[in-house]
């Protein structure tokens, strides 16, 4: 406390900035190596994800659905990362580097698609969203072949089908079903899936029966493919798997 000439009394004031947190060092206690911190913040960021409210889908807006990652640079591809890192290369050669466009819808003929469960704990097929492992379920992605989009529609549909099929769960190492991998051929729009499997389940129960499950869902996508054939046949086209060859091979890649 201080006194002034006039005789009232004033505080002191003795507030200092608030300094920054001291990181531990290696030995310290609370020390973490960057591979923990790093599996901090993932698991900080899914935390931010869960808590998030969950509207259903009968009462979530189309503008609150999260946007297929895909789509970022569909309206000017030119500003595209890989893009913009191309000409900056050929601009420190003194080159000249054009880019043209080509189309900007369905032209993805590969994709690599997450299996996971959603909010309602249902199987679904899709993409990660940014900076997350949230699948995004995209059955009419813009950037997607159409057949590729087909193919997951009716591949999610008989995955779910499936008794005791399990998606994957990263967290504990659950599950079955991890990705699928989609190749289209382009001469003739048919579609070579892989599906990849979790060959080493963390759970005895899961682990024992993943073999049953696994030839359940291949019957499954051979049985649709012959009824798929039999209605092209007649002249009627179906919402259906086709053109399903397996080699023989452990990999269960299927030819549609």
């Amino acid at each position: 406390m201080a006194a002034t000439a006039s005789g009232e009394v004033k505080s002191k004031t003795t507030s200092k900035h608030k300094k920054g947190k001291k990181i531990p060092k290696p030995g310290e206690e609370g020390y973490k190596t960057p591979t923990q911190l790093r599996n901090a913040r993932k698991r900080r960021a899914k935390q931010k994800i869960k808590d998030v409210p969950y509207e259903s889908s009968e009462t979530k807006r189309e503008t609150d659905i999260p946007k297929d990652p895909s789509t970022q640079y569909l309206s000017n591809p030119k500003k595209a990362p890989i893009v913009r890192q191309a000409k900056k290369y050929f601009e420190s050669l003194h080159q000249a580097f054009d880019v043209h466009v080509g189309p900007v819808h369905g032209w993805r003929t590969v994709a690599k698609l997450a299996v996971r469960s959603d909010e309602e704990g249902r199987l679904v097929i899709g993409l990660f969203a940014p900076k997350s492992h949230q699948v995004i379920c995209l059955p009419k992605s813009t950037v997607h072949h159409p057949s590729i989009n087909e193919t997951v529609q009716v591949l999610q549909n008989l995955c779910r089908a499936v008794p005791n099929l399990r998606p994957y769960n990263e967290e504990n190492g659950e599950g079955h079903l991890r990705h699928v991998v989609l190749s289209v051929e382009r001469c003739t729009d048919k579609v070579q899936l892989t599906l990849v499997w979790n060959g080493n389940p963390s759970s005895s129960d899961c682990r024992e029966g993943g073999d049953d499950v696994l030839d359940s869902l291949t019957n499954l996508i051979i049985k649709n493919s012959e009824g798929s054939k039999k209605r092209r046949r007649r002249g009627r086209k179906g919402n259906e798997l086709s053109g399903i060859s397996l080699p023989p091979t452990d990999e269960k890649r299927i030819r549609l």
